[in-house]
């Protein structure tokens, strides 16, 4: 890839008017990330539309081929897996001229094709190294989250039960807009199911995919740590717009758990009298993971919030960030 340490990215963002994607626009905004360029992409169907980065507006153009992203030194593909596969298949060969593509569509599936990084799971000094290969992968934010978690509690022979509730951006804007619809339609008695079809508006449900997904989510984990931990995740679906609760619980001392979180980078201990952080909404615009601890004999339960849009995208600007400086990244 063309990308060098000490010099100004060109960047674009395929999947811009996205969930992940716009929370991408807005980190690189707010984190003042020096680029050359920025170019924003959506579907190549998708109508004409432009997005506030600063001070300025952006044009958001439709990607007709992979061919249009040559000239960029990174590129994130946020936006579903056969679409981001598709771009990958077509910068198959990667060489000095090509860009390097993070692909952020690791939402629920063992990634294969590319090496998963993320802050405080992969050292900064290999990024470099890694990106040589032309594609690295963005984890599951619920992998993530169980990584950062089980690293911070240095917890590798313990048994941990975990449950993580998804809202719906979990599944992207489609979902969303499913969940807006369904519920305005149930409040005037209008929902009509088709057959199979769930009802996502005021239900807690398993997706029928439930096993694959928590297999999934626990293979990203095992990958980020480098090891297998003990655990047993079950993933259930909420009808919230955005952010993602995950339950822990461990036998483990709850002062001593407490003592760990405060020291660990990326979580924040929040503390019984700080009733502001108790749902996930609370978490919604936070980049880090909010975590309450609780003790209830014989261990600990963990009770942790985070904005699943945002702690996706994190990592994706966390390899640009580190690519530019060399090593240098200003996220943790």
């Amino acid at each position: 890839m063309t990308a060098a340490a000490g010099r100004d990215l060109r960047l674009a963002i395929v999947g811009a008017t996205g969930t992940v994607g716009a929370r991408l626009v807005e980190l690189i905004d707010e984190r003042r990330f020096p680029y050359a360029e920025l170019k924003l992409f959506a579907s190549a169907d998708s109508s004409p539309q432009r997005i506030e980065v600063g001070e300025r507006e952006l044009p958001v153009e439709g990607l007709r081929s992979a061919g249009e992203l040559a000239s960029f030194d990174v590129v994130f593909l946020a936006i579903p897996e056969q679409s981001a596969a598709e771009i990958i298949k077509g910068i198959s060969t990667p060489a000095a001229s090509s860009p390097l593509l993070v692909d952020l569509s690791g939402a629920a599936r063992r990634i294969l094709r590319a090496p998963l990084v993320a802050p405080g799971l992969t050292p900064r000094q290999a990024i470099a190294e890694l990106a040589a290969g032309g594609i690295l992968a963005v984890p599951h934010p619920v992998a993530y989250a169980l990584a950062t978690l089980q690293k911070a509690l240095d917890a590798r022979a313990e048994f941990i039960a975990a449950t993580a509730i998804l809202g719906a951006s979990a599944g992207g804007r489609e979902s969303i807009t499913s969940l807006i619809t369904q519920s305005a339609d149930l409040m005037n008695a209008k929902l009509n199911l088709g057959e199979g079809e769930i009802q996502l508006a005021f239900n807690v449900f398993l997706d029928p995919r439930e096993a694959a997904i928590a297999e999934e989510i626990s293979a990203q984990a095992a990958s980020l740590l480098g090891y297998s931990p003990q655990t047993v995740l079950l993933v259930a679906q909420a009808p919230t717009l955005h952010g993602t609760a995950l339950a822990l619980s461990l036998k483990l001392d709850c002062d001593r758990v407490r003592r760990k979180l405060m020291e660990a980078p990326g979580l924040l201990l929040v503390e019984d009298q700080a009733p502001e952080f108790r749902g996930v909404v609370d978490a919604v615009g936070e980049d880090a993971i909010l975590v309450r601890a609780l003790h209830r004999p014989p261990g600990v339960a963990l009770w942790c919030l985070f904005d699943s849009a945002r702690l996706a995208a994190l990592p994706a600007l966390w390899v640009a960030e580190n690519l530019r400086s060399g090593g240098g990244s200003t996220l943790a």
